[in-house]
């Protein structure tokens, strides 16, 4: 399993999924730290899951339904979040990609514990990419 940890180093309520994919390290799950959204076409063909943080979660949540992923207001394409390509992605490769939303701002231990409870629950290979019929790469 792939986790693609998303965030800012630089705000702290922003930071949460880089911290973690520095301090965890579990049998057959890497967690890769990115700086770029597109990183994600690079990684279609695995057991792909992304992470990052989401404002209005209270708790390590798993989001299957690209469609409830809001993107932030966009003013130039410099402001394209892992959001935007979770769903393009969807819409043109029909690859559907699980997103472990953090919530903002919480205790990264705390974090931490419900993630760990979140992974243990995914069955092997259930983030696959699963193509849509009518998608074509």
């Amino acid at each position: 399993m792939i986790v693609l940890c998303f965030g800012n180093r630089g705000l702290p309520d922003d930071a949460t999924a880089l911290e973690l994919a520095r301090s965890l390290d579990l049998p057959g799950v890497t967690f890769v730290p990115c700086s770029a959204p597109e990183e994600i076409t690079d990684y279609l063909e695995e057991d792909l899951y992304v992470m990052d943080v989401a404002q209005g979660v209270s708790e390590v949540t798993l989001i299957t339904d690209p469609s409830r992923l809001l993107p932030p207001p966009s003013t130039s394409a410099h402001d394209l979040d892992p959001a935007f390509f979770v769903r393009l992605v969807e819409r043109l490769y029909g690859v559907a990609v699980p997103v472990i939303a953090l919530p903002m701002g919480a205790n990264v231990e705390l974090v931490k514990g419900q993630l760990l409870k979140l992974i243990a629950t995914l069955p092997a290979g259930s983030a696959r990419s699963r193509r849509s019929k009518g998608h074509r790469p």
